[in-house]
């Protein structure tokens, strides 16, 4: 708003001082899904704060997936070919039961990570019944049906493995338990 003959003190145009990323810092870091700041700080040996300084971010807390970052050092720290971790399961639960001889079934689990997984089912006399490998992940969704599975329970564990087939030095999953069509509860040992 301008009134004529009113005229207020001068002031200095403000001036923005315009953030530049550290050029010093010449290896870059694509974001990827799942991936905080901090972990990140954490993997090239600096500070969540510095990260973000050098990089102009106005938050710590957000960071976008493809956001390329300036991260100090001269390479990227060695990924591990594996890691042992303690196993969770998350489906099917253990003793699961009534699950439909033609449906589907997803396994689905946290814990020690390879290249590659195996995925093993038992019958209930601990024969080998059913196995698939898959690469990179700890889940795997197939059709009973078409796997051959009748009505009976089965256990399943998994091993995590190499790129050679090969168990590496972490241990393989518990066994857990499950049970298709017929509605009969498996068998809990130790209950």
């Amino acid at each position: 708003m301008s009134l004529p003959d009113l005229n207020g003190l001068e002031t200095a145009t403000p001036t923005l001082d315009a953030c530049q990323p550290r050029a010093d810092w010449t290896l870059t870091y694509t974001v990827k899904q799942g991936d905080a700041l901090a972990r990140i700080a954490q993997d090239y040996g600096t500070y969540t704060t510095d990260l973000a300084l050098a990089n102009c971010l106005p938050d710590v807390n957000v960071i976008v997936v493809g956001q390329t970052l300036r991260v100090p050092g001269e390479a990227h720290p060695a990924v591990p070919e594996w890691t042992c971790a303690a196993w969770e399961l998350l489906t099917p639960m253990d003793y699961a039961f009534d699950i439909a001889e033609d449906g589907q079934m997803t396994f689905n689990w946290r814990g020690s990570m390879g290249k590659r997984n195996l995925i093993r089912v038992f019958h209930s006399d601990g024969s080998v019944f059913w196995e698939r490998t898959v690469d990179l992940r700890q889940n795997e969704t197939i059709s009973l049906g078409s796997e051959g599975f009748e009505p009976g329970n089965y256990t399943w564990q998994v091993y995590p493995l190499d790129l050679n087939f090969q168990q590496i030095p972490c241990q393989e999953s518990p066994t857990w338990h499950f049970n298709v069509g017929d509605r009969a509860e498996p068998a809990q040992s130790g209950a």
